[in-house]
C-alpha cells in the first residue's frame, strides 16, 4: 500500500530510476521532482514495491484539475502506472481531480496501460 512518504531517504535508491524515466521532452528532471517534494509541491507516496510522485496542477480549461503523475517507479519491474492506476484513480478522485496525466516520449503505454488511458501528443491521459 502507498503511503505518504518523506523522498529524502527514498532519494538514494530512487534517483537513478528518476534520471533513467525522466526523459527528453518531459519538462521535469530528476532533480527538480526532488526539490519539489521537499518544498511540498509535490506529493511522494512509497511502499515496499515501489514510489509515485504526484502534483496537482489546472486542468487546461481552468475549471479543475489534472493529478500528474511526475514519477512512478516499481522496483524490480516495470509496469507502476499500470500496476497503481486503481490507487491513481482513488486519490484523484478524493482530491476532485478531473483528469490523471503523464509525460514520456517513450511509444506504445497504450499497450500496456490499463483500458480508459488515451494518448494526446507527448501525454497520456486517464478521464476520471
Amino acid at each position: 500500500m502507498l503511503r505518504p512518504s518523506n523522498i529524502s531517504p527514498l532519494w538514494p535508491r530512487l534517483k537513478p530510476y528518476a534520471e533513467k524515466y525522466i526523459v527528453d521532452g518531459n519538462p521535469e528532471t530528476a532533480d527538480n521532482i526532488r526539490k519539489k517534494c521537499i518544498r511540498k509541491e509535490a506529493l511522494c507516496f512509497a511502499s515496499d514495491e515501489g514510489v509515485v510522485i504526484l502534483s496537482l496542477a489546472p486542468n487546461r480549461t481552468g475549471t479543475g484539475f489534472d493529478l500528474w503523475v511526475l514519477l512512478a517507479v516499481r522496483w524490480g519491474g516495470p509496469g507502476a502506472v499500470k500496476k497503481y492506476t486503481p490507487w491513481l484513480l482513488r486519490t484523484a478522485r478524493e482530491l476532485s481531480a478531473s483528469r490523471i496525466v503523464f509525460v514520456t516520449i517513450r511509444r506504445g503505454w497504450l499497450k500496456i496501460l490499463c483500458p480508459g488511458w488515451r494518448r494526446e501528443s507527448d501525454k497520456y491521459v486517464l478521464e476520471v
